[in-house]
């Protein structure tokens, strides 16, 4: 019986060492794969940036009101009433 406790502590430490390998394998792919997916959220983050930007400059030519009066008034013919046209309301 004592000739084979060696070799059952070799094969013991053989296969939690083989256990340790494979184990530190998996998480190192594990993390180059959360890496890549950290990388793929990074680009779109930066995309979605620069298109808030676009918007943010779109909007900000859009709502002003010159441009809107000038629309009104050369697309859909409208004027500013005269002042006896306008009448205020108090309640």
């Amino acid at each position: 019986m004592s000739r084979l406790t060696p070799w059952l502590v070799s094969l013991t430490l053989l296969a939690a060492t083989l256990a340790v390998v494979v184990d530190s394998v998996y998480r190192q792919h594990r993390t180059r794969q959360k890496f890549a997916s950290l990388q793929v959220l990074v680009k779109k983050e930066q995309e979605l940036n620069q298109e808030w930007g676009r918007l943010q400059s779109e909007y900000s030519t859009k709502v002003d009101n010159g441009l809107i009066e000038r629309f009104a008034r050369e697309r859909l013919g409208m004027k500013k009433p005269e002042n006896d046209q306008i009448m205020t309301i108090s309640r």
